[in-house]
């Protein structure tokens, strides 16, 4: 039985990758099309964020709105400040996000990464309940982060995995501060 359900998984995940692939190469009116037969209306981004929106954002704010939905079983949407504090960054803009614990601030980050999954990112977060959190929550998204501080065990065989990867670039230099 195990092995049936572990196989069931495996395939579920490759649907699951398939269809985050399909959604980064997707056109802004199948992305609209797909947003509306999905998203419940109550929970798509404001008419008044949209309506401010060039078509190649449009077309960000869909994808990222669609990749967190479809990750989180329709649990999550991004939230209006979380897509404009999106598109900034997307733009090539510094941006800071100020807002309370819990508010939402990860899954900015998380919406970067799910829309640039080949990019590398370094967060850097001073306190280790934050680490912990944003780990997991990067985890959700499926996406792979490891946690690097004075915990971490000085092994060879744990750090070999830098030898399968090449890191040219870092695209996203991330500061989270929390009072």
């Amino acid at each position: 039985m195990s092995a049936i359900s572990d196989a069931q998984t495996e395939l579920e995940k490759v649907q699951l990758e398939e269809v985050l692939a399909t959604i980064l190469v997707t056109e802004l009116e199948s992305l609209k099309e797909v947003a509306t037969a999905m998203i419940p209306i109550d929970r798509r981004p404001s008419q008044r964020f949209w309506e401010a929106q060039e078509s190649i954002q449009q077309v960000s704010v869909l994808r990222a709105c669609l990749m967190v939905f479809v990750l989180s079983l329709g649990k999550a949407v991004p939230r209006d400040f979380q897509l404009e504090a999106l598109l900034g960054s997307l733009g090539n803009k510094d941006v800071i996000v100020s807002s309370g614990t819990g508010s939402g601030k990860t899954l900015v980050m998380t919406m970067l990464m799910l829309l640039h999954p080949m990019d590398v990112s370094l967060v850097i977060v001073p306190l280790k309940r934050l680490q912990k959190s944003q780990l997991e929550a990067f985890t959700r998204y499926q996406i792979p982060a490891v946690v690097i501080n004075e915990d971490t065990p000085d092994d060879k065989e744990l750090w070999k995995v830098s030898m399968y990867f090449t890191f040219t670039m870092i695209y996203y230099l991330y500061f989270v501060v929390e009072n």
